[in-house]
C-alpha cells in the first residue's frame, strides 16, 4: 500500500472532524478524546483487516462482482418494461 497525498488529506480531514467536534461540544475540558481515539482505532483495523488480508480482500472482491451483475440485470430488466425511459443512455 502506498501513502501519499490522498492519505494526508484523508489524515488531515479526520483531525478537522475531531477538532469541530470539540469545538462545538457543550463541555470541552469533558471531551471524551479517549472514546474517540478508540472509535478511531478500532475503524483503522477494520480497514486494515478488509483490505489487507488478501482472503477477505478477494471476498470483497466477489461481492463487487455479485453487485455489478446484479446492477446490470436490473439495467437490462428495466429498459425491457419501461423501453427508453429506463434506458440509460
Amino acid at each position: 500500500m502506498e501513502w501519499g497525498w490522498d492519505n494526508a488529506r484523508a489524515l488531515i480531514g479526520i483531525a478537522l472532524i475531531f477538532a469541530i467536534g470539540w469545538a462545538l461540544s457543550e463541555n470541552r475540558s469533558r471531551f471524551p478524546l479517549r472514546l474517540v481515539l478508540g472509535a478511531v482505532a478500532m475503524q483503522f483495523a477494520f480497514a486494515l483487516l478488509l483490505f489487507g488480508v488478501p482472503f477477505i480482500r478477494n471476498i470483497l472482491f466477489q461481492a463487487n462482482f455479485i453487485v455489478d451483475a446484479l446492477q446490470e440485470a436490473t439495467r437490462n430488466g428495466t429498459s425491457f418494461v419501461f423501453g427508453y425511459v429506463g434506458d440509460n443512455q
